[in-house]
């Protein structure tokens, strides 16, 4: 008989009240690691235990010290094993910018438009994504437009503000992106923070300072248009739900080992925050030091030659604007 526990996971916004005010900056909630842990197994059902990293002996003891994705195993006497894997909570794996900058999450990805269908088109690889785009589908949605001057000097009693950007097609010399968009919030102590899918929610930005002008700042350089701030009271508004999962909820990864290896009695248990482990940038850490070493090379000869003479469509294009204290930049 297979023992199975489930973790009493990360609440939904649907079931508990939002606060009236700006959210707190909580890394810990949005971060959240698991330790599932499988125990009463055979070296065999061991290796066939899925994981992007190969198995251990090495830190049973410190999951916190752990990278995502690593297996972490241990002999006992009688030839049995106990194994565990760390891995992201469900908010920092399913979690978008978006349902992270409406401090909402309802098991999946949060896209703009649902009252009017908008949702729909931004959805679609095929669409470019605009300032006119996401300001139809936030209005529709309930979100309020407000100057840069009330975003950045006040906060709502009820509600916070957002600052929302868009990324246009584009190329540095190490890769390429896509038409996207993105948001950030302002906490209730008066920065910002954002977050990616599939990434941590983080109040840093590239170089590693405090948000505290979100136009400023590079919070990624693939959204180098600037859309704008809005006045949000999620509980008021309309917010779609995109159910597509890239990998199993945690729930549902305990369930999956149950029942791959029969006898064996399988838990998870969610960790204490680590921000050096959890709050790492991961899989796109490499992504990000090549975006952050062409940032600091902006307006300088290397910069100019090779929009000059490659750019974009490998074509020679003019080069974006030398100065990078502002983010209306066409990447």
């Amino acid at each position: 008989m297979t023992d199975v526990v489930l973790p009493r996971l990360e609440d939904s916004e649907a079931a508990a009240a939002a606060p009236p005010g700006p959210p707190d900056l909580d890394l810990a909630k949005w971060n959240q690691a698991y330790k599932i842990t499988v125990a009463n197994i055979t070296r065999q059902q061991m290796i066939m235990m899925p994981s992007r990293a190969a198995c251990t002996e090495q830190g049973f003891d410190n999951p916190m010290a752990a990278k995502f994705e690593h297996c972490i195993f241990k002999k006992h006497d009688n030839g049995t094993l106990t194994a565990w894997r760390k891995l992201p909570g469900d908010r920092r794996q399913y979690a978008n910018c978006l349902c992270y900058a409406l401090d909402t999450f309802k098991g999946g990805k949060c896209n703009p438009g649902t009252a009017n269908g908008t949702d729909r088109i931004i959805a679609r690889d095929d669409t470019k994504v605009t300032c006119a785009l996401m300001k139809q589908a936030l209005v529709a949605d309930g979100a309020k437009p407000v100057s840069r001057d009330e975003a950045l000097k006040q906060q709502p009693r009820k509600g916070h503000y957002i600052a929302v950007m868009v990324s246009t097609d584009g190329c540095n010399p190490y890769h390429c992106w896509e038409n996207d968009y993105h948001a950030a919030r302002k906490d209730s102590n008066g920065l910002w923070s954002w977050k990616e899918p599939g990434g941590p929610a983080s109040n840093k930005d590239l170089f590693g300072n405090l948000i505290k002008d979100p136009e400023a700042p590079n919070i990624t350089v693939h959204y180098g248009v600037f859309c704008g701030y809005y006045h949000v009271v999620p509980s008021e508004m309309t917010i779609s739900l995109e159910a597509g999962k890239w990998d199993m909820s945690v729930n549902e990864t305990v369930e999956f080992w149950s029942a791959a290896f029969p006898g064996a009695s399988v838990w998870a248990q969610p960790l204490p925050y680590n921000e050096t482990t959890d709050g790492a940038f991961d899989y796109s850490e490499r992504l990000m030091q090549q975006d952050r070493l062409w940032e600091s090379k902006r307006g300088s000869k290397e910069w100019q030659e090779w929009y000059s003479t490659k750019g974009p469509d490998g074509k020679g294009s003019s080069a974006p604007s030398p100065n990078s204290s502002g983010r209306k930049l066409l990447m």
